[in-house]
């Protein structure tokens, strides 16, 4: 997937598939955007919890489904993966 860094390039990438009014869809991985969902919470959070779903429900709500994890994380994986410092 190609780097986006400004409008014009996110245009570049998606001009094929531009509608006349200039929207357009993006294929993403869904664990990206679970990741990015997760990033929001405190480092307790991500260390003892994961989200394993989301369900859109309206137009401006999603469910999220939560899963406690079998093991926490460790320091050294939230630090790497999750860039957590705090801990």
């Amino acid at each position: 997937m190609k780097k986006i860094k400004n409008d014009s390039d996110l245009l570049e990438v998606h001009k094929e598939s531009l509608t006349v009014l200039g929207n357009f869809w993006e294929e993403r991985f869904k664990s990206g955007i679970l990741n990015c969902i997760l990033l929001e919470y405190r480092t307790d959070v991500i260390r003892n919890y994961t989200i394993v779903d989301i369900i859109i429900k309206d137009d401006k709500k999603v469910l999220i489904n939560w899963a406690k994890r079998h093991q926490p994380l460790t320091n050294e994986e939230l630090k790497e993966k999750w860039g957590r410092f705090d801990v």
